[in-house]
Order: C-alpha cells, then sequence, then structure tokens
C-alpha cells in the first residue's frame, strides 16, 4: 500500500475522480478529511473543486505566517492547515455532507517534518581561503 505524505507547513491536496464516486443529492457534497484514532482529531480539507478533466480537488493549506521576529509559526487561524497537524500516521476519509457515503477509510496519510517551521541562521560568514 502507498502512504501519501504531507509535509508539515506545505500545502496539500488530494485529486478524486468524481465518476468513481457514488452519486449524492443534488444539495450535497463531497468532502475529504484525515483521522487520527489516536489522537481523536479530524482535519478537514477546503474544497472541493472539481477541474475540467472531472476530478474533485481537496486542499489542505499550509498553514504557516511569519511572527514578529520573521520566524515561520503554525497560524492559529488555519486548523486545518498542515502546518498545524501532529506528526504521524492518519486514515483518509471521504465522505458525503449528508453521511450517505464514506470511504472504508483504508487508505493511510502520514504527516511528516520538514524544515519549513525551523529558525533561520544568521547570514553565513564568507569563506576564507587558507
Amino acid at each position: 500500500m502507498v502512504i501519501i505524505q504531507f509535509k508539515k507547513g506545505i500545502k496539500a491536496l488530494i485529486e478524486v475522480e468524481k465518476a468513481d464516486l457514488p452519486p449524492i443529492g443534488a444539495n450535497e457534497s463531497y468532502q475529504c478529511a484525515i483521522y487520527s484514532q489516536t489522537l481523536n482529531k479530524r482535519f478537514v480539507a477546503s474544497g472541493p473543486t472539481e477541474d475540467a478533466e472531472g476530478k474533485l480537488v481537496f486542499v489542505w493549506p499550509h498553514g504557516v505566517k511569519t511572527d514578529e521576529h520573521g520566524k515561520n509559526i503554525p497560524d492559529p487561524e488555519v486548523t486545518n492547515g498542515t502546518a498545524s497537524m501532529p506528526l504521524g500516521r492518519y486514515q483518509l476519509e471521504l465522505y458525503a455532507t449528508d453521511k450517505s457515503f464514506m470511504t472504508d477509510g483504508n487508505q493511510l496519510v502520514e504527516v511528516i517534518d520538514v524544515n519549513i517551521l525551523s529558525s533561520n541562521s544568521e547570514d553565513a560568514n564568507e569563506g576564507t581561503n587558507a
């Protein structure tokens, strides 16, 4: 099984073929989330938007802001941003807003650490010739 990786602090997206999904009510839409049973926490994607090829696109924003010292930090106002996601494995969920359909949760998503939230160092000194 391929595990989808979300990089902490980097925008993530998933595309789903709309034709592969069961029909839902006219006033309903599909939702996509990642869920951690251990944390009992769910991060719901923004969207969906539908592209020209009939794919539904779900997006989790990066959720990073810059503080007054120029450091990248998680933005607490972007609760579904990848920067706010604890590291670990999650179940991918795709469901209808009327709860008439939900995937079996067999696809795994792993949130991994990257250096986008690390502190910037001072400018490097120029090298010297020995």
